[in-house]
C-alpha cells in the first residue's frame, strides 16, 4: 500500500472536520477544487471510499470516519503536529532533512539540524547532514554513516555567477574577499 502524502491526510482531516469543502478550503488557504482533488487521490491510494459527497452535503462514511479517528489520535492533531515542524522548518540551515514517522503511514518532512539530529538518534528516520555537524554523534557511535561510497564528497564552497555581466561592486568586493585578493 502506498503511503499517503501528508497534504492529502490534511486535506481529509479538514474536510471531515468541518463536513464541508468549502470551510475546511477557507482554512487551508486553497481553493475547494483543489481539496476535492486531494481526498479523490486519498481515496484512490487507499481504494475506499471515505467521504460521500452530493452537491449540498458531505459525510463520512464508515472507513472515512475510521480514518478520521485515527488522524484525530495523533498527539495535537495532524494540522498541529504538521505546523509545529513547519514552524520548526523556518529556522532550518541549508542541510538536513530526515523523514520522522510518527505512526506507521504517516510522514512529515523536517528541515532543522537540531531536530533532525535529535530525530537521527532516537531512530526515527535517516538523516541527511554534513559531516562536520555530527562528529561528535558519529565518535560517540549515537550514529552511522549510511550509504557512504554514494555520498559525493564536496571539497568546499562554490559560487556560480555570471561572467559575462557586470557585477555590482558590492559582489566584486565579495569575490575579492572569497578569492583571497583582498
Amino acid at each position: 500500500m502506498n503511503i499517503p502524502p501528508t497534504n492529502e491526510l490534511v486535506a481529509f482531516q479538514k474536510v471531515a472536520n468541518r463536513l464541508s469543502f468549502r470551510k475546511a478550503s477557507e482554512e487551508l488557504n486553497v481553493t475547494p477544487s483543489t481539496l476535492s482533488h486531494l481526498i479523490r487521490s486519498l481515496e484512490e491510494r487507499l481504494k475506499t471510499r471515505l467521504l460521500n459527497r452530493t452537491t449540498r452535503s458531505v459525510a463520512l462514511t464508515e472507513p472515512g470516519r475510521k480514518l478520521f479517528v485515527q488522524l484525530n489520535a495523533i498527539p495535537g492533531n495532524l494540522s498541529d503536529v504538521l505546523e509545529g515542524l513547519h514552524e520548526e522548518a523556518g529556522r532550518a540551515g541549508p542541510y538536513g532533512s530526515i523523514l520522522a514517522r510518527w505512526r506507521p503511514g504517516f510522514s512529515k518532512k523536517i528541515n532543522h539540524n537540531g531536530l533532525v539530529i535529535e530525530a537521527a538518534i532516537k531512530g526515527l528516520g535517516i538523516a541527511h547532514l554534513p559531516v562536520a555537524l555530527i562528529e561528535d554523534e558519529l565518535s560517540a557511535k549515537r550514529l552511522v554513516v549510511l550509504l557512504d561510497d554514494w555520498c559525493q564528497s564536496l571539497p568546499g564552497l562554490c559560487l556560480y555567477y555570471p561572467k559575462n555581466r557586470h557585477l555590482p561592486l558590492a559582489f566584486r568586493c565579495l569575490l575579492g574577499i572569497l578569492k583571497g585578493n583582498v
